[in-house]
């Protein structure tokens, strides 16, 4: 099934909800009902469309080699987690990735991406990658470094992240390792970022 055709299913979906007049909470329930299905099936759909790959393969390695260093400019907002909690990143082409933030993790929401997307960073990773912004109590400003580059495959991919879940990216994402500006080295654990959310919260440092 093409996209298009995922859409015109989407339609169809509501149409029926329209046509059998259910009204009040029970119209509500099914209305989300037929939106979850259809995302499920969307991000099957997407998910079967791209190329699993591992993040140490030599294309990877090549293109954050020749990548471009950059700068996190974009600022988050984020509370610690008090319990075991489930975060899911959602971008605009669907589930990115899921994982589990312990107690003392962060919970954090990208403010300057278009989809102020979710996602969890470990209590010891934090203090290194972001200041608390003056005057504010939840708002904090990064100060991380990154060598990026694209997306080498030419299509959408998959690939098994370092937290252990695994990361989906269209084809024009861009994939990222934390880069220490001391050691010019990379961390050596690369990451996929959409392509919206890095335009708007990363700014080129050299290249």
């Amino acid at each position: 099934m093409g996209f298009l055709d995922g859409w015109k299913n989407r339609a169809k979906d509501v149409a029926k909800a329209v046509k059998d007049d259910v009204t009040g909470q029970a119209g509500i329930d099914r209305k989300k009902r037929n939106m979850e299905e259809f995302d499920a099936r969307m991000n099957a759909q997407n998910e079967g469309l791209r190329e699993t790959v591992d993040r140490h393969s030599p294309e990877i390695t090549k293109a954050l080699d020749e990548g471009k260093i950059y700068r996190k400019v974009g600022e988050i907002k984020a509370e610690v987690a008090t319990e075991a909690t489930k975060v899911r990143t959602i971008i605009a082409g669907g589930k990115e990735t899921d994982n589990t933030a312990e107690p003392g993790d962060y919970i954090v929401t990208n403010l300057w991406s278009p989809s102020r997307e979710r996602y969890m960073i470990k209590a010891q990773q934090f203090p290194d990658l972001y200041d608390l912004k003056e005057g504010e109590t939840d708002v904090y400003k990064p100060k991380a470094y990154v060598r990026a580059g694209r997306n080498p495959y030419g299509k959408g991919i998959r690939m098994m992240a370092q937290w252990g879940d695994m990361q989906n990216g269209d084809e024009d994402c861009m994939l990222a390792d934390t880069y220490d500006q001391k050691t010019g080295k990379r961390e050596g654990e690369p990451r996929i970022v959409a392509r919206s959310a890095f335009e708007t919260t990363y700014e080129l440092v050299e290249g």
